[in-house]
C-alpha cells in the first residue's frame, strides 16, 4: 500500500515536471514569434513616389522625409536599397507603376 502511494507521489511529480517544462516551451516559442513580427514591422518603410522634372522622388509616406532619387527606377531603388540595407519600402503598386511607365518614356 505504502509502494502504491509512493509511486503514486514520484508519477505525480515527474508529470507535474514535464507539463512545466512542455507549458515553458510553449510561452517561450510565443514570444520568439512575437518578436520576429516585430523584427519584420520595424523593417518596413511606407513609401510614396513622386516624379518631378525628369526624375523619380521617394519619400516615407508617414513623415514626407526624403529618402532617395533616381532616374529611373531601377536607380531609384539601387540608391534607396543602399541608403536603407535590409529594409523594405511599401510604396502603392499605382505609384511603381506609374514611375516605370515614367521612366521607360525617357
Amino acid at each position: 500500500m505504502i509502494e502504491m502511494l509512493m509511486y503514486s507521489i514520484i508519477t505525480g511529480i515527474i508529470c507535474g515536471f514535464i507539463t512545466t517544462i512542455w507549458i515553458k516551451s510553449i510561452i517561450i516559442a510565443r514570444i520568439e514569434e512575437d518578436d520576429e513580427e516585430e523584427d519584420i514591422e520595424s523593417n518596413i518603410i511606407p513609401g510614396r513616389l513622386e516624379t518631378v522634372e525628369g526624375r523619380i522622388f521617394l519619400y516615407n509616406r508617414e513623415t514626407d522625409e526624403f529618402l532617395a532619387v533616381g532616374d529611373t527606377w531601377e536607380e531609384l531603388n539601387k540608391k534607396a536599397t543602399q541608403r536603407f540595407p535590409n529594409k523594405f519600402f511599401d510604396v502603392p503598386k499605382k505609384e511603381i507603376e506609374r514611375a516605370i511607365e515614367y521612366s521607360e518614356l525617357k
